[in-house]
């Protein structure tokens, strides 16, 4: 999708490409591949840090999935 927007639109090189991930569901390398296709930004959709209200909502993720999440995304993150 990216490469479709260069081609059409460019992308300044300076631009932030943000993309929301969900916890449970990418790996490291799914996140390798994103910042090698562009990706500067990440969002954890992390709706909560309590297991119970992340069952009751239906997210397929633990609490310390988040984390675990957060370590292998090659992008970095920062703690809050």
């Amino acid at each position: 999708m990216l490469d479709a927007v260069r081609a059409r639109f460019g992308i300044a090189a300076a631009a932030e490409v943000t993309m929301e991930m969900d916890p449970g569901t990418f790996s490291a390398a799914d996140a390798a591949g994103f910042r090698a296709a562009g990706v500067t930004r990440v969002s954890l959709g992390a709706q909560s840090f309590d297991d119970a209200q992340l069952a009751a909502c239906g997210r397929g993720h633990s609490a310390a999935q988040v984390g675990e999440a957060a370590a292998r995304c090659p992008l970095g993150a920062k703690r809050l």
